[in-house]
Formats: structure tokens, C-alpha cells, sequence
């Protein structure tokens, strides 16, 4: 939340990741890098967590069938 804000003209947002077990214990931290375009092209680093525009999303049509497990790098693929 902190960066939606000063980012307002984001179309989409992303940020670092990291699972947490039963205990509480940070266990698979993934800590990405600013938005590198071939990066991108080469993996998916957006991972788990994507925020993107909703006129972006309805221009595109959202979420397309076939792509399970892949969404949100294939809406990133698609807006940019």
C-alpha cells in the first residue's frame, strides 16, 4: 500500500515475496529487482503478487483460459 500511492500512474505493481510456515518462520524469502523489460521477457519475476490498473485489465480482457498458474505474468505480457 505503501507505494500505491506516490505510484498512481502504475499500471501494474510488484513486490518482494516470502513464505511463512506454521511457526511463523520466514522460510523462501524471493527479493526482485526494479522493472528490468528483459528480465521480464526471460521469467516470470512478477511471481504471486501483481497489482494492475482494472481499465488495463478491461482493456485487455482480463484473465485468459489456458494459462493456469501463469495469470499474472500473461496479463503483464499482454498489457505491456
Amino acid at each position: 500500500m505503501v507505494e500505491i500511492e506516490p505510484s498512481s500512474d502504475a499500471d501494474l505493481i510488484y513486490s518482494d515475496e516470502d513464505c511463512i510456515d506454521d511457526q511463523e518462520t520466514r522460510q523462501d524469502p524471493h527479493f526482485k529487482s526494479d522493472w528490468n523489460p528483459e528480465l521480464f521477457l526471460g521469467c516470470d519475476f512478477i511471481c504471486r503478487l501483481g497489482a494492475f490498473r482494472r481499465s488495463l485489465l478491461e482493456s485487455i480482457g482480463g484473465i485468459r483460459s489456458g494459462f493456469e498458474g501463469a495469470e499474472i505474468y500473461d496479463l503483464a505480457a499482454q498489457g505491456g
